[in-house]
Formats: structure tokens, C-alpha cells, sequence
């Protein structure tokens, strides 16, 4: 392993409620997003979803106009409940989705300076792991509870990587949704900064 993690989520991500419908693999259904981005967006569903499976998205988010009607794809899908999906909206409607995602962000500049994504591309495992901002009632599914007794315990990435081996696929995808939303927290070496990213290196939209 190199000595970073990489964050496969490189776009920016507006945490908002935004109303979402969708239709396909023998549903439909009308949700709220937990949050948005310019090639996609992620939802508490009601059942899972298999990822590939496509579907018909249209989402509304407050103080817009027109809402934005896309194909999609599940890209991913959490293993238990509570159920939540990842969407993929489909490469020929990127042009259209960018440009709502704009619109939204623009919109909503007070909440997207305070709630966007805040995790660097790399994150290098020397980094310790810490409690961020968790609320105790939250409902947590088995990685995230996992992530959070390393914080307790201050652990350093590697050894998060290390801990969480049998499963990083999942934890991994947890860690960067944690770090997102301020539950779990990072702690640099003095003087250490992420590394730099190579150009183009895994790479997503």
C-alpha cells in the first residue's frame, strides 16, 4: 500500500434534503437525497438497490426552478439497512446535471461553504483518526461503529486500513462519508500535509 488513501469521491457534494424520484428495478418511489452532487446524488431507500441496475431520477431541491430529470445508475449499495444508495447519473446527461448543480450550489452558497465535502483526495496514513461532531442517537450501521471505537482510540489510518481489511470496500466508502460529515476527524503529524495527488490517479467523476 502507498502511504495515502485516496478519496473516491473527488467532486464536491452539497449536503441537502432535496425531494428525489425514482423509477426502476421494479420500484418507484419519491425520497430525499442525503446529499447531491454535480454527477449524482446519495439516498435512504426503502429496500436495496443491486448497483448497475438502471433508474429514472427527477430531483427538486428548495429555492430552484426546474427540477432536473436524468438516467441513472446504482453505483453502489450499502450491505444491510438501513439501505442507502449511491446514484450515478448517466455520462450524456453530465452537461445538464453540472449545470443544476450550479445553479443549486449558487443558490445555497451559505450551506455549501459550511457543508461540502471537506476530505482531500489523498489522505496519508500517518494521519489519526478522532471523534469529530456525533450525535449519540444516531443509527449506525456496522462500519461506521467500527470507525468510531478506532477514533476512541486515536488509531492512525494504517491501522485503520489494517483493522478494517476483510471489508475496506464499505469501510472506506464509510470513512470518507464520516470524515464529510464531521463525525469522525483527522489529525496530521506536525508539520505533515496530504500528499500530492499525481495527476488524473484514480481519478472519478
Amino acid at each position: 500500500m502507498t502511504g495515502a488513501i485516496s478519496n473516491p469521491r473527488r467532486g464536491l457534494r452539497l449536503r441537502l434534503s432535496c425531494l428525489v424520484a425514482l423509477e426502476g428495478a421494479g420500484h418507484r418511489w419519491t425520497l430525499q437525497t442525503d446529499d447531491v452532487g454535480h454527477h449524482g446524488c446519495c439516498v435512504a431507500t426503502p429496500a436495496a438497490l443491486a448497483p448497475g441496475a438502471p433508474l429514472g431520477v427527477t430531483v427538486r431541491c428548495p429555492k430552484t426552478g426546474a427540477p432536473l430529470t436524468v438516467r441513472a445508475t446504482v453505483a453502489w449499495c450499502t450491505p444491510r439497512e438501513p439501505w442507502r444508495v449511491g446514484l450515478s447519473y448517466a455520462a450524456e446527461d453530465h452537461g445538464a446535471s453540472a449545470s443544476w448543480f450550479d445553479e443549486v450550489a449558487g443558490l445555497h452558497l451559505g450551506e455549501f461553504q459550511e457543508k461540502h465535502d471537506p476530505v482531500p483526495d489523498r489522505l496519508p496514513l500517518t494521519a489519526r483518526l478522532r471523534i469529530g461532531a456525533f450525535q449519540a442517537a444516531e443509527a449506525l450501521r456496522d462500519e461506521e461503529a467500527a470507525l468510531l471505537e478506532l477514533a476512541l482510540r486515536r488509531a492512525t489510518l494504517r491501522e485503520v486500513v489494517g483493522e478494517m481489511a476483510p471489508s475496506w470496500t464499505a469501510g472506506q466508502r464509510a470513512l470518507m462519508t464520516m470524515l464529510g460529515r464531521g463525525r469522525v476527524a483527522l489529525e496530521l503529524e506536525p508539520g505533515e500535509a496530504p500528499p500530492p495527488d499525481r495527476a488524473g490517479a484514480g481519478e472519478r467523476g
